[in-house]
């Protein structure tokens, strides 16, 4: 006797679930990372609804950052493809790929680009919290950027107005001043109804003056923060070659071979200079980084050169030193660790650093690439919390030493930044 066919029941888990979407919210926050939360979110459509929710994942974001899924180039940004994504056997890889496809990362979207030329017009200058600062025309200029803040993963874009004339103070004339602007910080945790809140700032600097400018989102206008002068101590001879990181909520710039640093807090928009070495370990003369250490300390990343007595491989060197009220309270630097980087017969340098990680560049000496007769770029993230040192991607072909970490959910984990 044939068995009768079968009837989906109407309590099936694609159609339902027993427990309330507080609950599974609640249960869903626990997990540990968003590759589990994609799993769940794949389970049922009842899942998924709460999942990409957003309210919810306004929670699950504050709680878990998304995962470092590749990085952007922003020297080489001329490029058809600005995002360079995780390979396997990275653990981001698959996310990397999901992103790279629902994204255009050639804003092709922007006013003025062409499906031939998408970034003929538009150059990426900084990113942040999903969000891309985009320019048109170059940093050394006598008039201001025309600037755009857009969302690659949704395909959306505010033009930002130009900086008002009557805001702008004589700069003095030494040459091409430099145009530096990127994205700050949010000032407090977005709400579903201000995904618009957004700040810009334009720093216009000359080798004696600094002039910041700062663009909030929510007025639509600019306003002229702050001036700075460099004169008369002269602390920072070259302030236009320093190189930006963010990190213990103050923007800092450095340089290899100084002894100062300029700090911003962007909160109160005031600048200051900082003395950066009294410890006779730190290196003078290598590529560094400014980064966030543990316990609230301000660190500092630099790379061991081989063939110092003191390195017996290539190494990669973390100091701190405590900060309180983004002031610096310490005046010596302490080393907090010194981690052997892999493959010993590369050269590994310090690209980038931000969303938590830094970001290393390693290549064979030019003996051995003749020898070998390739050109082998590895690329490798540094998760700057549990320190562990992860291969991102290898590549045939240099990057510049300007790059960016990119951390992002794909859709539909990731919310629209604009």
């Amino acid at each position: 006797m044939a068995s009768p066919p079968a009837s989906r029941c109407d309590g099936a888990p694609a159609e339902q679930t027993l427990l309330p979407d507080e609950i599974l919210e609640d249960i869903f926050l626990l997990l540990e990372s968003g590759h589990d939360l994609a799993r769940a979110s794949a389970t049922c459509r009842a899942f998924r609804r709460v999942a990409t929710g957003r309210r919810f994942l306004h929670r699950f974001l504050s709680l878990h950052p998304p995962p470092i899924v590749g990085f952007i180039d922003f020297q080489f940004g001329g490029r058809l493809l600005t995002l360079t994504p995780a390979e396997p056997p990275h653990r981001s890889a698959a996310a990397a790929r999901a992103v790279a496809r629902a994204g255009d990362f050639t804003f092709s979207f922007l006013p003025g680009a062409s499906e031939h030329h998408p970034n003929k017009r538009w150059l990426p200058c900084d990113a942040r919290d999903g969000r891309f600062l985009l320019s048109r025309g170059g940093a050394e200029a006598t008039t201001f950027l025309e600037l755009v803040v857009c969302d690659p993963l949704y395909r959306r874009y505010v033009q930002i107005p130009p900086i008002p004339r009557d805001l702008v103070p004589r700069m003095p004339s030494c040459g091409e001043l430099k145009s530096e602007p990127f994205l700050a910080p949010a000032e407090e945790v977005e709400s579903d109804e201000d995904s618009l809140h957004f700040r810009v700032i334009y720093n216009w600097l000359s080798d004696y003056k600094l002039v910041s400018f700062v663009f909030s989102a929510a007025t639509a206008k600019w306003r002229c923060a702050t001036i700075f002068s460099f004169l008369p101590a002269r602390l920072i001879r070259q302030p236009k070659t320093f190189k930006r990181y963010y990190a213990r909520n103050c923007f800092n710039w450095v340089q290899k071979g100084e002894g100062y640093m300029l700090m911003l807090d962007p909160r109160e928009m005031k600048f200051s200079i900082v003395e950066l070495r009294h410890h006779t370990d730190l290196p003078r003369d290598q590529m560094v980084a400014i980064i966030d250490a543990a316990e609230d300390r301000l660190g500092f990343a630099a790379i061991g050169r081989p063939g110092q007595a003191l390195y017996s491989r290539c190494r990669l060197d973390l100091y701190s030193r405590s900060c309180q009220n983004n002031g610096v309270t310490e005046v010596e630097w302490r080393r907090d660790n010194s981690i052997p980087l892999p493959e010993p017969d590369y050269c590994y340098g310090i690209i980038g650093a931000a969303e938590g990680y830094l970001l290393l560049k390693g290549y064979l000496s030019a003996l051995t690439r003749k020898k070998l007769e390739v050109l082998d770029v590895q690329h490798l993230a540094v998760d700057l919390k549990t320190l562990l040192v992860e291969r991102l991607c290898t590549l045939n072909s240099y990057t510049s030493s300007d790059v960016r970490p990119y951390a992002s959910f794909p859709p539909p984990l990731s919310l629209p930044r604009l």
